[in-house]
């Protein structure tokens, strides 16, 4: 009798476990559709400017009080050759801005999202979600802002994600700015924000960069990151054998095998080459889809890369190419790092902050108590949206560097007050 109880417990629970399975099959599969009309593949001229407007469809359910739009535009790629980029552009409906603001036209937030995978379903503008993955979309939009998205190159559109590969995804977001200021109705103007999270911090860190000679025209106000990864060396370090952290190394392994022709067979141990294949072809834009990723992830406990291929002088050089702070950064900077981040260390962060005051930087950093990776940016979303209105309203920003950690741990006075 105990042994039958024992196989029905068994079978009930191999049943839970399968239907489950299959609930977030279900609702994770509809996303996965390859060839939708909207993404298809555009012949573009060996010519075609960088931010040109190439498709725009209104979304069909935003949320109450914005209009929102599926976008397609163009970049510059790997060999800075005319490429398709996606997103999304949402514009509010009844804010409550300034007659002065809307003379002037609507600024702009070019919104870099964190690491979703990297196949072209993992597209934000193609989740379900749409907008509602853009963190502090109420907030500025209810200051009156209109906000761009991009999916960045090779999400949703043809051709590989440049995974990491800084430069490519700066000139990505900037392009979003061209392109949403080419869309008349809206009234955007050239006074842009950048703001980005995780990867997406990463990108508009690298975007603050290459602006002033890339995009001279754009009037950048200033540039958010929350959780950035800044030295690539370091967070691979920190990150290759935990579960979540191999995950992301694994997509940087897949995409760089694409994009700068490294050998995967040659980087990976056996074992990993076919688990490393099935994850880049999973997303991890919600919750459900950890289901697939993590179980994946499991498998790469036991190692991924080959004995001394992260030292290699290859690996080292492109990880040194991507990472953030070979130029510098004019415009003023909000750093969001939280205590507990589990896949940015605090302590990259901040010595990435305090190598921007050295080198004279207008810096707000934030150190957000007890908040894991995915929690800073929308436990800092309140005090940046704030920080971008003072610096609309501000003919010219006060220089100096403010809440940067001491040495001794106390908050650092602001370098210009004393």
């Amino acid at each position: 009798m105990k042994r039958l109880r024992k196989i029905v417990l068994v079978c009930a629970g191999v049943l839970v476990i399968g239907l489950v399975g299959l609930a977030v099959w279900l609702s994770y599969g509809p996303r996965h559709q390859d060839h939708l009309p909207f993404y298809a593949e555009t012949p573009l001229a060996a010519d075609t400017e960088p931010g040109t407007l190439l498709r725009i469809e209104p979304l069909s359910h935003p949320r109450p009080g914005m209009t929102a739009y599926r976008i397609l535009y163009t970049s510059l790629g790997m060999d800075e050759e005319p490429v398709a980029v996606s997103g999304l552009v949402v514009v509010p409906e009844d804010a409550a801005t300034s007659e002065e603001t809307l003379s002037e036209g609507r600024p702009i937030i070019s919104w870099a999202h964190y690491t979703t995978g990297i196949d072209d379903p993992c597209a934000p503008s193609r989740s379900p979600a749409d907008v509602h993955g853009i963190d502090g979309i109420e907030a500025a939009l209810d200051s009156g802002y209109v906000v761009v998205a991009s999916d960045y190159i090779g999400l949703g559109t043809p051709g590989p994600h440049p995974y990491m590969v800084g430069p490519v995804t700066g000139r990505g977001i900037l392009d979003a700015i061209r392109a949403t200021r080419s869309i008349s109705e809206i009234g955007a103007s050239n006074r842009a924000f950048l703001w980005g999270h995780s990867q997406g911090g990463h990108g508009v860190l690298f975007a603050a960069e290459i602006a002033p000679t890339y995009a001279p025209e754009l009037d950048i106000r200033g540039v958010a990151a929350a959780s950035a990864p800044t030295d690539l060396t370091q967070v691979v370090h920190n990150n290759v054998g935990t579960f979540f952290g191999n995950v992301l190394v694994a997509y940087a392994a897949k995409a760089w095998s694409e994009v700068y022709g490294l050998s995967l067979q040659q980087a990976l141990v056996p074992a990993a080459i076919p688990i490393v294949g099935n994850i880049s072809e999973q997303c991890i834009q919600h919750k459900k889809d950890d289901f697939y990723v993590l179980f994946d992830a499991v498998g790469l406990q036991g190692g991924m890369f080959n004995e001394g291929v992260l030292t290699s002088q290859t690996w080292l050089s492109l990880l040194d190419r991507n990472s953030v702070g070979k130029m510098p950064i004019v415009y003023p900077v909000y750093l969001a790092q939280g205590s507990a981040d589990e896949v940015v260390s605090p302590d990259l962060t901040i010595a990435f902050a305090r190598k921007l005051c050295a080198d004279g930087a207008n810096l707000t950093f934030e150190l957000v108590a007890g908040a894991g990776h995915n929690e800073t940016v929308a436990r800092s979303k309140g005090n940046v949206i704030a920080w971008m209105d003072a610096l609309l309203a501000e003919a010219k920003p006060q220089a100096g560097c403010v809440g940067l950690p001491a040495l001794d741990g106390a908050a650092s006075a602001d370098r210009a007050g004393g």
